[in-house]
């Protein structure tokens, strides 16, 4: 029997889907054959370099490559992107982003400018983890609601500080403001370290942060545990409350994830995603991450995404209503 022009037409068609995927299943195959590289846009020792060395450590010796993590700081992670959506979109190079970038000042007035919508793609969200509150010991409040109480009675507005304008910890800060129909003054600083040098010293009353960087200080005494961000209150800190339970509603996660450039190839990113959530499930890196506050998570690059989209449009709501400087 001899094939019609459109049974021909038709195989001519399915031949070619199948030679146009065959590069990709190559790329998959030797994929990696040389180290990959982690950009990384906080210094080492924050939370941030911390989840992507414990992460990339492991992720390392599945597909034995080394993974190099690169801290370049600065800009709230628009210098760390710059070098990833520079780099080859071959999946050598990785961008660790944050809830930070989510909310990044250079674009919340239009979310669709936004580096992490159209210049990057989401491979795994690594971990999430609820930010958290401290104030100077000194400050007479031992709960969100005094702190509430105070900063409407207080002749001149409480201070808190956080890792700079248009941050996560920024903007959970104004988001009480608003809630709460406060204004209590933001004070941005370069880092938490600075940040909390100030709020022992007692040169801002309140600081917004991540659990791995604000935890120690607040087991040791030096800060008080006002509460944490989160609908719920976090496993490593039972007692202390969420902001949820003064502020109903109220609820602020912080979070890490691989992105890569735009136009790595799928069945790349595909293998990230496997083998990263593969390694969350380790019990050794599970317990380093749990330890920090952070929950593992290994979502699929699709969940990430769609995640992405509605964390930069929930920020860029959140700076019209409450009407915070970015500058």
């Amino acid at each position: 029997m001899i094939p019609s022009r459109r049974t021909f037409a038709l195989g001519a068609l399915a031949a070619g889907a199948m030679l146009a995927t065959l590069p990709l299943a190559a790329v998959a195959q030797t994929y990696p054959s040389k180290p990959i590289r982690v950009v990384v846009p906080f210094p080492a020792g924050s939370s941030t370099d911390i989840v992507a060395r414990t992460v990339g450590a492991r992720l390392g010796e599945r597909l034995k490559q080394t993974i190099v993590v690169e801290n370049k700081p600065g800009a709230n992670g628009a210098i760390a992107a710059k070098t990833v959506t520079e780099a080859a979109p071959d999946g050598y190079t990785l961008y660790m982003g944050t809830v930070a970038q989510a909310t990044g000042a250079g674009f919340l007035s239009d979310p669709s400018s936004s580096y992490m919508l159209k210049d990057l793609v989401a491979v795994t969200m690594t971990t999430s983890a609820p930010l958290m509150i401290v104030t100077r010991s000194t400050l007479p409040v031992n709960n969100v609601a005094e702190l509430i109480d105070l900063a409407r009675k207080s002749p001149k507005p409480l201070t808190f500080g956080s890792g700079g304008n248009g941050t996560a910890n920024h903007l959970a800060g104004e988001l009480i403001n608003d809630m709460a129909k406060v204004k209590m003054q933001h004070i941005p600083y370069k880092g938490a370290i600075a940040a909390m040098t100030d709020v022992i010293s007692g040169q801002i009353d309140a600081l917004i942060g991540s659990m791995v960087d604000l935890k120690p200080q607040a087991d040791a005494g030096k800060v008080r545990a006002l509460a944490v961000t989160s609908v719920q209150r976090a496993a490593a800190l039972p007692n202390v409350p969420a902001v949820s339970e003064t502020l109903k509603g109220f609820d602020v996660v912080g979070w890490h994830g691989f992105l890569a450039p735009v136009g790595t190839p799928r069945p790349v990113i595909d293998l990230l995603y496997r083998e990263t959530a593969e390694v969350l499930k380790l019990p050794d890196v599970r317990t380093k991450l749990e330890q920090g506050g952070a929950t593992p998570v290994g979502s699929s690059p699709q969940v990430f995404d769609a995640f992405i989209k509605a964390e930069v449009k929930k920020w860029a709501d959140v700076v019209k209503a409450s009407g915070a400087s970015l500058e």
